[in-house]
């Protein structure tokens, strides 16, 4: 049924594209919500029964929806938590009361508002003396055991900090001076249990920021445009590095070495125009492999430190990744914000390696807009332009596989 008015059943499989070097099976697309309008995704398990259920924001008819999770990777009912009056900009998801349940954050034009969730039943609260909260995240900046919601918007100066001040009261507590905010990402760089934010500021050139807990920002050294950027144990030493995507389609890893950030290291080259990031071990053999949304599609990058090697998951660009075992079957999937077929998940049909390792999964919901150079244009370089050519002929190739079945 079309339970998201997106026009066409959900749940429906599709064919997807992929690299002539990988099987035919490895990455397989299902739809979620054929909705284009889906603008935000976030993970919680909404009613209690152990499966973690999918949290969908859609701007055009401004309304936040929670799809039900089931066994093997199936979908079941959708039920709306809000029909806010403007369309949603921000979401998260959370659990803000520690009472086991997950809580939705949902942001609006001036206004953000919380959730609080009984096994699916929502009462709604407002934040006090919110502004505007096109990206929002979660975490415990003061290491009191509380969740703080960081909210912020693309071009704005500040990222404001929302506190709980009672059993239902998140008010205003304190902001980040960041001058002109393209995003930004949360984690702990120094191993001091505190929450430390990295943010990308649109100065001349642009930067990276890091705040470390509540205290000011330092400036890690980094010559290049960032556009978009994760916090990921990279190196596997305990604290986060800085995955990052530039301006000239390049990957680029900062390492944090005692108490300072490493020049950094380029790792990928010519992946195209960022719009997402994700790290998982999707091979399950102990080493990170990253996830590059640009506009070259989804492309998967195995043992990235090792090995200069990109393959193509799918050459839709996605908007945004969620990192997560859908069917449960031990392999970390993909789930992705696309344009052509709305809420998408790539179920990852790797074989696993015979000393299976447990997965970490970290993920960052990109800017909602696509980067954009020095000089606000977010055009095709050279190098990107040659790549699009190759990501054209392969769907040629696939339609014309097709035909001939």
């Amino acid at each position: 049924a079309d339970t998201d008015g997106g026009g066409t059943d959900d749940g429906e499989e599709l064919e997807v594209g992929h690299d002539p070097f990988l099987p035919a099976d490895d990455w397989a697309r299902h739809v979620i919500a054929s909705n284009p309008d889906a603008a935000q995704l976030c993970l919680g398990d909404i009613d209690g029964d152990g499966d973690q259920d999918l949290v969908v924001a859609f701007t055009a008819d401004s309304r936040v929806s929670w799809f039900e999770a089931l066994p093997g990777g199936r979908w079941g009912s959708v039920t709306e938590i809000t029909d806010p009056t403007s369309p949603p900009l921000g979401l998260a998801c959370g659990d803000l009361d520690q009472d086991g349940d997950p809580e939705v954050v949902v942001g609006v034009q001036g206004r953000i508002t919380w959730f609080d969730n009984a096994r699916g039943d929502f009462r709604d609260h407002a934040v006090q003396n919110a502004e505007v909260a096109e990206t929002l995240r979660l975490a415990d900046l003061g290491g009191n055991g509380t969740i703080d919601i960081l909210a912020g918007a693309r071009g704005e100066p500040k990222i404001r900090i929302y506190s709980r001040t009672s059993s239902s009261t998140y008010d205003r507590t304190g902001e980040y001076d960041a001058r002109d905010i393209v995003d930004f990402a949360v984690g702990d760089i120094d191993t001091d249990g505190l929450a430390d934010v990295l943010a990308i500021v649109a100065t001349t050139p642009t930067d990276l920021v890091w705040f470390d807990g509540l205290h000011d920002g330092h400036y890690p050294p980094f010559d290049e445009v960032p556009t978009v950027a994760a916090l990921v144990d990279f190196d596997g030493d305990g604290d986060d590095d800085v995955l990052t995507g530039t301006t000239d389609h390049a990957l680029w890893v900062l390492d944090y070495e005692g108490s300072t950030f490493q020049p950094g290291r380029r790792i990928a080259q010519k992946m195209g125009d960022f719009s997402a990031l994700a790290t998982a071990d999707f091979d399950r053999n102990g080493h990170p492999d990253v996830l590059v949304g640009s506009d070259q599609g989804s492309q998967w990058l195995p043992d990235a430190e090792k090995r200069a090697e990109h393959l193509l998951i799918a050459t839709e660009r996605p908007g945004a990744f969620l990192v997560h075992d859908v069917d449960q079957d031990g392999a970390p999937d993909v789930m992705a914000l696309t344009v052509d077929h709305g809420v998408v998940w790539y179920r990852n049909g790797l074989d696993a390696p015979a000393d299976t390792g447990t997965p970490v999964v970290t993920n960052r919901p990109p800017p909602a807009d696509p980067p954009r150079d020095r000089a606000g244009c977010g055009c095709e370089s050279g190098s990107a332009a040659r790549a699009g050519w190759m990501v054209g002929l392969l769907a040629l190739l696939r339609r014309g596989r097709s035909r001939v079945a």
